[in-house]
């Protein structure tokens, strides 16, 4: 009923409008590159247009004007990586661009959907394989005793407002993560209550467990669905569930010390 009444008001005051974006421009492209990308256009049309007739000029011209472009824009591409060098995150944000438009991989839409889901229900049927057993370390203190504390209204707001500035899919509930910064104070109470009636039951809730999945392929030459890696986008709403859980988790096993010193993977300064 919360999510439903929270759509219902999306739809009412938000709808959902459907808007055509252009790609972003790459960070090299300077205005004066621009401007001669726009001659360089009219020189190719001129080009054509001159088809079936000599004009060794028109084809020349087009050609400098080609040359020129390619060479403005290899300097302004040296230029930003020089400058960015020490700024890894921007690198790796436009060689991710590069490399998407240069390696064009099969996609999931070119197999069968339904070959696709059957591997990843028998996936999650037969397990995978568990890794060896290490060797376990003695604890200080026993830490057996673990209890949920109750979730206060100002921890829901501030991971609501986590959740509005990270760059995330608004997931099945359909419900966007900029809108949930906007309405996090009315909605922070009601959310509040359902984590801790969820804490104190053991029962979470079914609309939470929904998650679109969507195939992520692992190499250029995927051709099967074993190729394809699941990534699974929850709600947005249930973000709030796993943040609660995942803290109170962690601090009580960082009290006993009971992660061991090979645990590196999802802790912070390890």
């Amino acid at each position: 009923m919360f999510v439903k009444g929270l759509l219902d008001v999306v739809e009412q005051h938000y709808p959902v409008r459907t808007r055509r974006i252009r790609q972003a421009e790459y960070p090299w492209m300077s205005p004066s590159i621009k401007k001669k990308i726009r001659t360089r256009n009219a020189a190719y049309r001129r080009l054509i247009f001159s088809r079936g007739r000599t004009y060794p000029s028109i084809k020349a011209d087009f050609m400098l004007r080609k040359r020129e472009v390619e060479r403005m824009i290899g300097h302004g591409k040296m230029e930003f990586f020089q400058r960015n060098a020490s700024n890894s995150r921007k690198i790796w944000a436009v060689l991710g661009r590069l490399l998407k438009k240069d390696h064009q991989v099969k996609t999931p839409s070119q197999l069968d959907a339904n070959a696709i889901n059957l591997h990843y229900v028998q996936m999650g049927q037969h397990g995978v394989p568990h890794p060896p057993a290490a060797r376990p370390e003695p604890l200080s203190v026993n830490p057996c005793v673990f209890q949920f504390s109750e979730v206060k209204v100002e921890e829901v707001l501030e991971i609501l407002r986590e959740i509005t500035t990270a760059r995330k899919s608004k997931g099945p509930s359909g419900i966007p993560p900029k809108l949930l910064g906007i309405v996090a104070l009315p909605i922070a109470e009601p959310i509040a209550h359902l984590v801790n009636a969820s804490l104190r039951s053991g029962v979470y809730p079914d609309l939470f467990k929904i998650a679109h999945i969507t195939p992520i392929s692992k190499s250029t030459d995927a051709s099967k669905p074993d190729d394809f890696r699941p990534i699974a986008l929850i709600n947005n709403a249930s973000k709030v569930f796993e943040k609660v859980v995942q803290s109170r988790l962690l601090e009580h096993l960082q009290r006993y010390s009971t992660l061991s010193s090979r645990q590196l993977g999802f802790r912070a300064g390890h």
